[in-house]
């Protein structure tokens, strides 16, 4: 029996639901400790043969038992195994089971890296323009900063490291291995920008997360040293400098210790103690603390492994997004694979991309293309496969869903019909902490066991996900609600545009009109009046925005996407 929240399961119960589904071939469900709730409910499933991969099978499963089971019945993970270990007589050896599953939930995703890198030493590991580590070097680096770190961090039960490196620099990840190794939270000081290395949080922002997060270690290059050196002066409790190496006699030398000294089998940490505190910018302009639990971390790094990045090969992946933002998740993938020889995946998040940007991309790499839809919140929310980019009609979507997703309606809060448009929620086991220090905030966005994304989206009959933009975007024009993400698809699909923004102009009697910017491909015949009628063949007359405007380029974020408050600025610059 299994007691959650003060009710008594029973697992047969549980399992006999689960069987029902076509996809399972053997089932079994067994408690495991929960701080809050007593036990929390998981399921082991064998899959049955041709049953989809797990990540879509654990979707599936999810919404079976939601839908079958009470809310306190039905589990909130599921994990896939080969084969469920047997007792003499037959019964399935749930003890065993539990004990396995303990065990791997509280597995450190460093050490899995590291025990990764050590089956190939003198591969090339890491490759920033003329540097190269090989996974030896690079397993040594991490031990040495650790070791050092560990016997700093004596007696303190919470450590902070904040990290102040370049961009997209050796010393950025391994700093945040060594960190986490020591059982310490990292916090990034680079940037909000998700999709821009170069783009660099102000010092003030700098300072004010450093205050808000506690840090007691600010962990710096040679590049950022004399910046770290003014943060730290300007504090009323600095924290204490460190680097990779020697960089002055008020610099923590963290190329001093031995990695010998380190024992990984020693390496124990609490699973939801934060890892990492990810800054996004927020609509105040203060930045959020987005944190990520140390099981989340482990959760990415076997969820790839057995997801869209299943490989017989080793990863290689090329990072062009900031490895200190959400998509440092890829690089642990990719270093706990193997080595470096050509580019396997191609992975692409931020801003939906234009479907004929995505065929092009196609022709010339390969069925190599993979999309993530999520937030730093909540991790990836849904994928497009390499083998789904090769059906045109899916290049407009945003995949299928990897965690369990409802589509809020917006007028009354309950399920959206399939294919209505409402609020993407989602619930997961890779969904923040909180926001560091904002408790409130936390509250508004995580709520109901859901965390609430502003995204608009629909769901069709097939599970596929398609984005209408955010919640503040829906423009009332000509009687009716639009979605500006609607009118911006349709331009795109049109062969001649490459980029497309559509936007909202209030004029002085506080009425809204659609506008729309667009960047024309070289060449290009086509005049407004050509894309005008193609959203109106395509949507509807209503749907036409009120003009059209051409431009070399298109204003972007700091986090990359258009900046169409930017755009409706310039529109009324230039009529008044």
């Amino acid at each position: 029996m299994i007691i959650r929240g003060g009710y008594n399961i029973y697992p047969r119960e549980v399992e006999e639901v689960l069987l029902r589904h076509p996809a399972v071939a053997q089932v079994a469900v067994i408690g495991l400790p929960d701080a809050q709730l007593g036990e929390e409910v998981c399921a082991v499933v064998v899959p049955a043969a041709g049953s989809p991969g797990d990540d879509k099978l654990a979707v599936e499963l999810l919404a079976h038992g939601r839908d079958e089971l009470a809310s306190h019945k039905y589990p909130r993970r599921i994990d896939f195994t080969d084969e469920l270990p047997l007792r003499t007589s037959g019964k399935v050896l749930k003890r065993g089971l539990a004990a396995r599953l303990r065990a791997a939930s509280h597995d450190h995703y460093v050490c899995r890296m590291l025990a990764g890198l050590a089956a190939a030493p003198g591969r090339i590991c890491l490759w920033r323009k003329d540097d190269q580590l090989t996974a030896r070097q690079f397993r040594e680096t991490v031990l040495t900063a650790a070791d050092v770190l560990r016997r700093q961090f004596a007696g303190d039960p919470a450590p902070v490291v904040a990290v102040l490196t370049v961009t997209n620099s050796p010393a950025t990840i391994i700093l945040r291995y060594a960190a986490n190794l020591a059982g310490a939270t990292v916090v990034h000081l680079h940037s909000t920008n998700a999709v821009d290395p170069t783009d660099q949080l102000a010092a003030d922002a700098r300072r004010e997360i450093l205050g808000r997060t506690g840090a007691t270690l600010l962990a710096v290059d040679e590049e950022n040293a004399d910046a770290g050196r003014e943060l730290c002066g300007k504090l009323p409790e600095p924290p204490r400098l460190a680097a990779l190496g020697l960089l002055g006699p008020d610099v923590l030398d963290l190329s001093s210790g031995d990695p010998d000294a380190f024992d990984l089998d020693t390496v124990q940490v609490d699973p939801d103690q934060p890892a990492v505190v990810i800054c996004t910018s927020g609509t105040s302009g203060r930045p959020k603390a987005v944190a990520m639990p140390y099981r989340v971390r482990a959760l990415h790094l076997e969820a790839g492994r057995r997801g869209e990045f299943k490989s017989p090969e080793p990863l290689v992946y090329l990072a062009t997004l900031p490895v200190c933002n959400s998509s440092g998740a890829v690089v642990d993938l990719a270093l706990a694979s193997g080595d470096l020889s050509s580019i396997t995946n191609i992975t692409y998040v931020g801003s939906p991309a234009a479907p004929a940007r995505l065929a092009e991309a196609l022709n010339v790499f390969g069925p190599v293309l993979t999309q993530i839809y999520g937030t730093t919140e909540a991790s990836p929310i849904s994928v497009l496969g390499p083998a789904d980019h090769l059906d045109p009609q899916l290049l407009a979507t945003a995949g299928r869903p990897t965690a369990e997703v409802r589509i809020r309606s917006l007028d009354s809060d309950e399920d959206a019909q399939p294919g209505g448009i409402g609020e993407v929620c989602v619930r997961s086991p890779s969904i923040m902490l909180g926001y560091w220090g904002e408790p409130e905030l936390t509250a508004a966005t995580a709520r109901d066991g859901w965390l609430h994304t502003g995204d608009l989206s629909s769901l069709d009959a097939n599970g596929v996900l398609r984005l209408h933009g955010r919640m503040g975007e829906v423009v009332k024009t000509n009687g009716i609600k639009i979605h500006p993400r609607d009118v911006e698809h349709i331009l795109l699909i049109h062969p001649e545009v490459a980029q497309a923004a559509v936007y909202c102009v209030v004029d002085d009697d506080h009425v809204e009109h659609l506008h729309a910017a667009v960047v024309m491909r070289p060449d290009s015949t086509a005049d407004a009046g050509a894309l005008i009628r193609q959203v109106a063949a395509e949507l509807s007359a209503k749907h036409v925005p009120a003009s059209v405007v051409f431009h070399d380029v298109l204003p972007l974020t700091g986090m990359g996407k258009l900046d169409k408050q930017l755009l409706a600025a310039l529109h009324n610059l230039e009529t008044c």
